[in-house]
Formats: C-alpha cells, structure tokens, sequence
C-alpha cells in the first residue's frame, strides 16, 4: 500500500482540525481596567478557569470586542470581552494529531490485504 495517498488525507484532516481550532475561542477574559502593555493579566470569565495573558494567545486568534455570553454578564450595559483561541492548545491539539495519523500511518499498511503475486504457481 502506498503511502502518499494516505499522507494527503492525513494533511488534508490536519487542516480541517486547525481550521476548526481557529474558528474557536478557548480563552474569554475582562479586558483590564487601564490599558497597558500587551501581557497585561486579563480576569478569565468562565466559571473555573484561570486568569490569562495576551501572550497567551495564538497570534492573529484574538477578538477584543467579543459579545459576553449569558453567564458571562448581567445587565443591558455595552460590555465586551476579549476572547481567543490559546497558543497551547494548538501545539497540543496539533501533536495530539500527528502522534494518531502517524500510528494509522504505521498500522494500515500492515492491514492491507494480502494479494497473490501474478505468475507465481500454486
């Protein structure tokens, strides 16, 4: 079995997963009061989660003007928050992927079924 084919739709799955990923936010944060430099500690607005940096997020991912979810705010005030998608869950999401495609990539030729060879006699 031929590799290059199952290469191709391996690359081909990892951009579908990437574009996924950045379609998504993972980090929503309170902007911080004054403005300041760009790793200024942002306050997480999900239940749970811990408070994150600019830095934090995969370049070109951030929304700063993200509409607040319902648990997120209270109130008719003109509110916005900051959301985007985190450089750590990329890398892992990412290598998570290529550490699969390469095991099926490994196995599938082992799985193939096996063909009799043309003009050998039995």
């Amino acid at each position: 079995m031929r590799t290059a084919p199952l290469l191709l739709v391996a690359t081909a799955g990892f951009a579908a997963v990437l574009f996924g990923l950045l379609a998504t936010t993972d980090l929503r944060g309170w902007p911080p009061s004054s403005s300041g430099p760009a790793g200024a500690m942002l306050k997480a607005t999900p239940e749970g989660s811990g408070d994150f940096r600019l830095t934090d997020c995969l370049p070109g991912t951030v929304e700063p003007h993200a509409v607040p979810r319902g648990e997120e705010a209270v109130g008719t005030a003109t509110l916005s928050v900051i959301a985007c998608r985190s450089t750590s869950s990329v890398l892992f999401a990412s290598v998570l992927y290529w550490a699969v495609a390469v095991g099926a990539l490994a196995i599938l030729p082992s799985l193939a079924p096996v063909r009799p060879r043309r003009g050998s006699s039995q």
